[in-house]
């Protein structure tokens, strides 16, 4: 499957949570300009500790993304419903958990 995309970044941000205390992620997709050119790919091994857990996803535009599901569709073939699962959960506690932590520090 061949798609043209007039693509300047396509970011594997899979250790986008791990930075040193005291400093922060800048995503390249909040730069300015950089949303409509960028895909951010993630992934739950990485982002929660979860070796073996072969699950991600993309952000970005519309117009990127569904070329991106184009792709997924022909090369995906099962996520088992346990890993989604456990995969919502992390992500749900992570929400959770930013919502306590004082930012203002």
């Amino acid at each position: 499957l061949s798609l043209s995309l007039s693509l300047s970044n396509c970011i594997y941000q899979v250790y986008e949570r791990c930075v040193f205390p005291g400093h922060e992620h800048v995503r390249i997709a909040n730069s300015p300009g950089m949303w409509d050119r960028t895909v951010t790919i993630g992934s739950a091994g990485k982002s929660f500790s979860m070796t073996g857990y072969k699950l991600g996803w993309a952000v970005g535009p519309e117009e990127l993304i569904s070329k991106v599901q184009a792709v997924h569709q022909a090369a995906v073939y099962l996520t088992p419903t346990i890993v989604q699962d456990v995969v919502a959960r992390c992500i749900e506690r992570e929400n959770r958990l930013r919502l306590c932590v004082d930012t203002t520090a």
